[in-house]
Protein backbone atom coordinates (compact mmCIF):
# COMPACT_ATOMS: atom_id res chain seq x y z
CA UNK A 1 0.00 0.00 0.00
CA UNK A 2 0.99 3.09 -1.26
CA UNK A 3 0.18 5.99 0.77
CA UNK A 4 1.20 10.07 -0.35
CA UNK A 5 0.71 13.54 1.17
CA UNK A 6 1.81 16.75 0.90
CA UNK A 7 2.71 19.62 3.08
CA UNK A 8 4.68 22.44 3.85
CA UNK A 9 6.43 23.86 7.12
CA UNK A 10 3.03 25.04 8.48
CA UNK A 11 1.42 21.37 7.89
CA UNK A 12 4.60 19.39 9.33
CA UNK A 13 2.90 18.75 12.56
CA UNK A 14 -0.31 17.56 10.99
CA UNK A 15 1.45 15.37 8.40
CA UNK A 16 3.51 13.70 11.23
CA UNK A 17 0.27 12.67 13.30
CA UNK A 18 -1.39 11.47 9.95
CA UNK A 19 1.63 9.18 9.53
CA UNK A 20 1.16 8.32 12.66
CA UNK A 21 -2.05 7.42 12.10
CA UNK A 22 -1.77 5.44 8.93
CA UNK A 23 0.89 3.26 10.24
CA UNK A 24 -0.95 2.25 13.84
CA UNK A 25 -3.48 0.99 11.56
CA UNK A 26 -1.68 -0.26 8.12
CA UNK A 27 1.55 -1.14 9.73
CA UNK A 28 2.71 -2.34 6.39
CA UNK A 29 1.99 1.15 4.58
CA UNK A 30 4.79 2.94 2.89
CA UNK A 31 4.75 6.48 2.99
CA UNK A 32 5.31 8.96 0.45
CA UNK A 33 5.97 12.76 1.41
CA UNK A 34 6.15 15.35 -1.02
CA UNK A 35 8.04 18.12 0.52
CA UNK A 36 6.55 21.88 -0.50
CA UNK A 37 8.34 23.66 1.51
CA UNK A 38 9.39 21.99 4.75
CA UNK A 39 12.77 23.71 6.81
CA UNK A 40 15.67 21.47 6.85
CA UNK A 41 15.86 20.83 10.67
CA UNK A 42 11.85 20.08 11.02
CA UNK A 43 12.49 17.63 7.97
CA UNK A 44 15.63 15.78 9.65
CA UNK A 45 13.62 15.55 13.09
CA UNK A 46 10.36 13.81 10.94
CA UNK A 47 12.10 11.95 9.04
CA UNK A 48 14.15 9.93 11.87
CA UNK A 49 11.33 9.51 13.92
CA UNK A 50 9.53 7.94 10.94
CA UNK A 51 12.23 5.62 10.04
CA UNK A 52 11.59 3.97 12.85
CA UNK A 53 8.36 3.61 12.45
CA UNK A 54 7.78 2.30 8.67
CA UNK A 55 8.99 2.59 5.34
CA UNK A 56 9.31 6.69 4.11
CA UNK A 57 10.13 8.44 0.97
CA UNK A 58 10.61 12.27 1.11
CA UNK A 59 10.24 13.53 -2.76
CA UNK A 60 10.44 17.45 -3.26
CA UNK A 61 7.97 18.34 -6.34
CA UNK A 62 8.49 21.11 -8.66
CA UNK A 63 6.38 23.86 -7.56
CA UNK A 64 7.19 26.47 -10.28
CA UNK A 65 4.97 24.28 -12.72
CA UNK A 66 2.34 25.76 -10.80
CA UNK A 67 3.67 29.67 -11.09
CA UNK A 68 0.55 31.84 -11.32
CA UNK A 69 -2.01 29.58 -9.75
CA UNK A 70 -4.11 30.60 -7.26
CA UNK A 71 -3.54 30.57 -3.70
CA UNK A 72 -4.60 32.15 -0.30
CA UNK A 73 -4.31 32.35 2.99
CA UNK A 74 -5.42 28.88 3.79
CA UNK A 75 -3.34 27.12 1.11
CA UNK A 76 -0.57 27.40 -0.91
CA UNK A 77 1.31 25.83 -3.92
CA UNK A 78 1.27 22.40 -2.13
CA UNK A 79 -2.23 21.95 -3.04
CA UNK A 80 -1.42 21.21 -6.11
CA UNK A 81 1.36 18.81 -5.21
CA UNK A 82 -0.93 15.77 -5.55
CA UNK A 83 -1.30 16.73 -9.51
CA UNK A 84 2.19 14.94 -10.28
CA UNK A 85 2.53 11.82 -8.01
CA UNK A 86 1.52 9.74 -11.42
CA UNK A 87 4.85 11.63 -12.80
CA UNK A 88 6.72 11.52 -9.27
CA UNK A 89 5.99 7.39 -8.97
CA UNK A 90 6.92 6.65 -12.40
CA UNK A 91 7.30 2.71 -11.36
CA UNK A 92 3.80 2.38 -9.65
CA UNK A 93 0.45 1.37 -10.75
CA UNK A 94 -1.82 3.23 -7.90
CA UNK A 95 -1.51 5.18 -4.86
CA UNK A 96 -3.77 6.56 -2.01
CA UNK A 97 -3.02 10.40 -1.79
CA UNK A 98 -4.33 12.16 1.67
CA UNK A 99 -4.35 15.37 2.50
CA UNK A 100 -2.15 16.41 5.47
CA UNK A 101 -5.42 17.51 7.84
CA UNK A 102 -6.64 13.48 7.55
CA UNK A 103 -6.73 11.24 10.53
CA UNK A 104 -6.83 7.12 9.25
CA UNK A 105 -8.98 5.75 11.90
CA UNK A 106 -9.56 2.23 10.37
CA UNK A 107 -7.34 -0.58 8.20
CA UNK A 108 -7.33 1.17 4.55
CA UNK A 109 -6.90 -2.85 2.82
CA UNK A 110 -10.88 -2.06 1.64
CA UNK A 111 -10.37 1.22 -0.24
CA UNK A 112 -6.84 0.36 -1.49
CA UNK A 113 -8.35 -2.80 -3.27
CA UNK A 114 -11.23 -1.08 -4.69
CA UNK A 115 -12.08 -1.93 -8.38
CA UNK A 116 -11.37 1.27 -10.64
CA UNK A 117 -11.33 0.01 -14.44
CA UNK A 118 -10.43 2.46 -16.22
CA UNK A 119 -11.07 5.72 -13.89
CA UNK A 120 -8.10 7.76 -13.51
CA UNK A 121 -8.82 8.89 -10.05
CA UNK A 122 -11.49 7.55 -6.91
CA UNK A 123 -12.89 9.41 -3.84
CA UNK A 124 -15.81 10.56 -1.67
CA UNK A 125 -18.63 12.92 -2.82
CA UNK A 126 -18.51 16.86 -1.76
CA UNK A 127 -21.79 18.80 -1.84
CA UNK A 128 -18.68 21.62 -2.01
CA UNK A 129 -19.91 21.85 -6.04
CA UNK A 130 -22.22 24.67 -5.05
CA UNK A 131 -20.23 26.84 -3.95
CA UNK A 132 -19.07 27.21 -7.63
CA UNK A 133 -19.74 30.75 -8.66
CA UNK A 134 -19.21 29.68 -12.68
CA UNK A 135 -20.51 26.81 -14.46
CA UNK A 136 -18.07 23.75 -15.55
CA UNK A 137 -19.19 20.63 -16.51
CA UNK A 138 -18.86 17.98 -13.74
CA UNK A 139 -21.29 15.59 -12.97
CA UNK A 140 -22.62 17.18 -9.32
CA UNK A 141 -23.62 13.78 -8.36
CA UNK A 142 -20.16 12.74 -8.61
CA UNK A 143 -18.22 15.64 -7.43
CA UNK A 144 -15.72 14.09 -5.20
CA UNK A 145 -13.34 15.73 -2.27
CA UNK A 146 -9.76 15.83 -3.61
CA UNK A 147 -8.62 15.36 0.00
CA UNK A 148 -8.49 12.00 -0.23
CA UNK A 149 -8.07 10.51 -3.60
CA UNK A 150 -6.72 7.08 -4.69
CA UNK A 151 -5.39 7.28 -7.95
CA UNK A 152 -5.02 5.03 -10.79
CA UNK A 153 -1.46 6.30 -11.84
CA UNK A 154 -1.05 4.49 -14.72
CA UNK A 155 -4.68 6.10 -16.30
CA UNK A 156 -3.44 9.42 -15.26
CA UNK A 157 -0.26 8.95 -17.03
CA UNK A 158 -2.07 7.40 -20.33
CA UNK A 159 -4.87 10.68 -20.41
CA UNK A 160 -1.98 13.14 -19.65
CA UNK A 161 -3.84 14.64 -16.87
CA UNK A 162 -1.77 16.72 -15.03
CA UNK A 163 -1.04 19.06 -17.72
CA UNK A 164 -4.89 18.74 -19.05
CA UNK A 165 -5.69 19.93 -15.22
CA UNK A 166 -2.87 22.43 -14.64
CA UNK A 167 -4.57 24.12 -17.94
CA UNK A 168 -7.69 24.33 -17.02
CA UNK A 169 -6.66 25.82 -13.56
CA UNK A 170 -4.37 28.53 -16.04
CA UNK A 171 -7.72 29.56 -17.74
CA UNK A 172 -10.40 29.23 -15.23
CA UNK A 173 -10.81 30.24 -11.66
CA UNK A 174 -12.80 27.96 -9.59
CA UNK A 175 -13.99 28.21 -5.74
CA UNK A 176 -12.06 24.99 -4.69
CA UNK A 177 -9.09 25.12 -7.44
CA UNK A 178 -7.71 21.44 -8.09
CA UNK A 179 -10.58 19.90 -6.92
CA UNK A 180 -13.05 21.23 -9.18
CA UNK A 181 -10.17 21.13 -12.32
CA UNK A 182 -9.55 17.24 -11.23
CA UNK A 183 -13.97 16.85 -11.21
CA UNK A 184 -13.88 18.65 -14.55
CA UNK A 185 -10.94 17.45 -16.17
CA UNK A 186 -11.13 13.33 -14.61
CA UNK A 187 -14.67 12.35 -14.26
CA UNK A 188 -13.78 10.37 -11.14
CA UNK A 189 -15.78 7.73 -9.18
CA UNK A 190 -17.15 7.48 -6.13
CA UNK A 191 -16.12 5.04 -3.11
CA UNK A 192 -18.17 5.07 0.19
CA UNK A 193 -18.58 8.26 2.54
CA UNK A 194 -16.50 6.48 4.87
CA UNK A 195 -13.10 6.97 3.26
CA UNK A 196 -13.70 10.75 3.68
CA UNK A 197 -15.75 11.64 7.07
CA UNK A 198 -15.77 15.25 6.01
CA UNK A 199 -16.46 16.92 9.60
CA UNK A 200 -17.53 20.42 7.72
CA UNK A 201 -19.87 18.72 5.79
CA UNK A 202 -23.31 20.39 6.73
CA UNK A 203 -25.63 18.83 4.70
CA UNK A 204 -24.64 15.34 5.80
CA UNK A 205 -26.95 13.65 8.83
CA UNK A 206 -25.28 10.47 9.45
CA UNK A 207 -21.79 9.11 8.18
CA UNK A 208 -21.60 5.13 6.75
CA UNK A 209 -19.13 4.39 8.93
CA UNK A 210 -15.50 5.58 10.00
CA UNK A 211 -11.99 4.86 7.65
CA UNK A 212 -10.57 8.52 7.11
CA UNK A 213 -11.46 11.59 8.83
CA UNK A 214 -10.81 14.43 7.46
CA UNK A 215 -10.48 18.34 9.28
CA UNK A 216 -12.55 20.16 6.42
CA UNK A 217 -13.90 23.79 7.90
CA UNK A 218 -12.18 26.15 9.96
CA UNK A 219 -13.03 24.01 12.88
CA UNK A 220 -9.54 22.55 13.54
CA UNK A 221 -9.04 20.47 16.29
CA UNK A 222 -5.47 22.36 17.14
CA UNK A 223 -7.26 25.39 17.17
CA UNK A 224 -10.42 24.89 18.72
CA UNK A 225 -11.31 22.45 21.81
CA UNK A 226 -14.91 21.42 20.57
CA UNK A 227 -13.87 20.38 17.40
CA UNK A 228 -14.97 17.19 15.87
CA UNK A 229 -12.43 14.52 16.76
CA UNK A 230 -10.04 16.62 18.57
CA UNK A 231 -9.55 13.56 20.79
CA UNK A 232 -8.10 11.31 17.90
CA UNK A 233 -6.28 14.15 16.85
CA UNK A 234 -4.59 15.14 20.19
CA UNK A 235 -3.77 11.17 20.75
CA UNK A 236 -2.09 10.99 17.53
CA UNK A 237 -0.51 14.05 17.42
CA UNK A 238 1.31 13.34 20.54
CA UNK A 239 3.10 10.45 19.58
CA UNK A 240 4.76 12.58 17.06
CA UNK A 241 7.99 14.61 17.60
CA UNK A 242 5.64 18.33 17.45
CA UNK A 243 3.88 17.90 21.10
CA UNK A 244 0.55 18.77 21.16
CA UNK A 245 -0.72 22.27 23.18
CA UNK A 246 -4.71 21.74 23.76
CA UNK A 247 -6.11 25.05 22.60
CA UNK A 248 -9.12 26.53 25.31
CA UNK A 249 -10.93 28.19 22.82
CA UNK A 250 -14.35 26.52 21.64
CA UNK A 251 -15.43 27.18 18.18
CA UNK A 252 -19.30 28.45 18.59
CA UNK A 253 -20.49 29.37 22.36
CA UNK A 254 -22.88 26.51 23.69
CA UNK A 255 -26.08 28.84 24.31
CA UNK A 256 -25.77 29.60 20.18
CA UNK A 257 -25.82 26.32 19.24
CA UNK A 258 -28.75 25.99 21.83
CA UNK A 259 -30.80 28.65 20.60
CA UNK A 260 -30.59 27.64 17.19
CA UNK A 261 -31.53 24.01 17.80
CA UNK A 262 -34.72 25.49 19.96
CA UNK A 263 -35.50 27.26 17.06
CA UNK A 264 -35.15 24.41 14.90
CA UNK A 265 -32.74 25.23 11.99
CA UNK A 266 -32.37 22.25 10.23
CA UNK A 267 -28.29 22.68 9.98
CA UNK A 268 -27.35 22.43 13.81
CA UNK A 269 -30.17 19.77 13.83
CA UNK A 270 -27.84 17.96 11.37
CA UNK A 271 -24.59 18.28 13.29
CA UNK A 272 -26.10 17.12 16.86
CA UNK A 273 -26.74 14.13 15.02
CA UNK A 274 -23.09 14.28 13.53
CA UNK A 275 -21.57 15.12 16.12
CA UNK A 276 -23.11 12.07 18.66
CA UNK A 277 -22.04 9.69 15.73
CA UNK A 278 -18.82 10.66 15.98
CA UNK A 279 -18.59 10.73 19.72
CA UNK A 280 -20.09 7.63 19.75
CA UNK A 281 -17.29 6.32 17.49
CA UNK A 282 -14.20 8.09 19.89
CA UNK A 283 -15.39 6.28 22.68
CA UNK A 284 -15.31 2.81 20.99
CA UNK A 285 -11.65 3.94 19.50
CA UNK A 286 -10.72 4.25 23.01
CA UNK A 287 -12.34 1.14 24.36
CA UNK A 288 -15.14 2.36 25.83
CA UNK A 289 -17.51 0.43 24.25
CA UNK A 290 -16.81 -1.89 21.32
CA UNK A 291 -13.30 -0.99 20.27
CA UNK A 292 -10.31 -1.97 18.07
CA UNK A 293 -7.37 -4.24 18.76
CA UNK A 294 -4.45 -1.60 18.80
CA UNK A 295 -1.46 -2.28 17.50
CA UNK A 296 2.04 -2.46 19.22
CA UNK A 297 3.33 1.30 19.97
CA UNK A 298 6.29 2.55 20.90
CA UNK A 299 4.59 5.00 22.61
CA UNK A 300 4.71 8.61 22.86
CA UNK A 301 7.54 10.57 20.94
CA UNK A 302 11.10 10.16 22.99
CA UNK A 303 12.88 13.02 21.20
CA UNK A 304 16.25 11.56 22.66
CA UNK A 305 16.18 7.49 22.02
CA UNK A 306 19.29 5.68 22.47
CA UNK A 307 19.62 4.78 18.75
CA UNK A 308 19.39 8.70 18.12
CA UNK A 309 22.70 9.26 20.40
CA UNK A 310 24.72 12.52 19.18
CA UNK A 311 21.79 14.34 16.81
CA UNK A 312 20.37 17.40 17.99
CA UNK A 313 16.97 18.24 17.59
CA UNK A 314 16.39 20.87 20.27
CA UNK A 315 16.32 23.99 17.31
CA UNK A 316 13.59 22.36 15.21
CA UNK A 317 11.72 20.89 17.59
CA UNK A 318 11.32 24.33 19.01
CA UNK A 319 10.51 25.88 15.86
CA UNK A 320 7.63 23.28 15.35
CA UNK A 321 6.47 23.85 18.89
CA UNK A 322 6.78 27.67 18.08
CA UNK A 323 4.39 27.49 15.18
CA UNK A 324 1.89 24.87 17.51
CA UNK A 325 2.00 27.52 20.45
CA UNK A 326 0.71 30.82 18.02
CA UNK A 327 -1.57 28.67 16.81
CA UNK A 328 -3.57 27.71 20.19
CA UNK A 329 -4.70 29.75 22.89
CA UNK A 330 -3.68 31.49 25.88
CA UNK A 331 -3.25 29.80 29.00
CA UNK A 332 -2.81 26.04 26.67
CA UNK A 333 -1.23 23.32 28.46
CA UNK A 334 0.20 20.60 26.83
CA UNK A 335 -1.99 17.33 26.42
CA UNK A 336 0.09 13.64 27.72
CA UNK A 337 -0.98 10.39 26.23
CA UNK A 338 -2.34 9.70 30.10
CA UNK A 339 -4.91 12.55 29.88
CA UNK A 340 -6.17 11.02 26.73
CA UNK A 341 -6.53 7.13 27.01
CA UNK A 342 -8.31 5.86 30.14
CA UNK A 343 -6.74 4.08 32.38
CA UNK A 344 -7.28 0.50 31.79
CA UNK A 345 -5.38 -1.57 28.78
CA UNK A 346 -6.40 -1.04 25.33
CA UNK A 347 -6.35 -4.41 23.98
CA UNK A 348 -10.19 -5.01 23.50
CA UNK A 349 -10.77 -8.05 20.41
CA UNK A 350 -12.42 -7.23 17.14
CA UNK A 351 -12.47 -4.28 14.07
CA UNK A 352 -13.45 -0.83 14.77
CA UNK A 353 -17.43 -0.90 15.02
CA UNK A 354 -19.12 0.79 11.97
CA UNK A 355 -21.32 3.04 12.91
Amino acid sequence: MIVVSAADERFAPHVATLMHSVWRHNPHASFRLLDCGIEPGTLSTLRRWAERRGFIDVIKPDLARFDGLATTAHWSLAIYARLLIPELLQNLDRALYLDADTLVVDDLTQLWQTFMGDAAVAGVHDNGWRNERLFFPFNAHGYINSGVLLVNLAAWRGQGLAERVINFLHLYSPTFPDQTAINTVCRPMLVGDRWNVMVGDNERWRWDGFGIVHFTSFHKPWLYRDAPFARLYGYHRNHTPFPMVTPQARYRPTWRRAINLAIGRPKYWRALVRHRQMGAFTRAYFGEGDALTFLRDPGPYDPHPASDAGHQDGGSQQGAGDVTAQQGRAESVVVHESSLLPARTLAPPGPVGKS
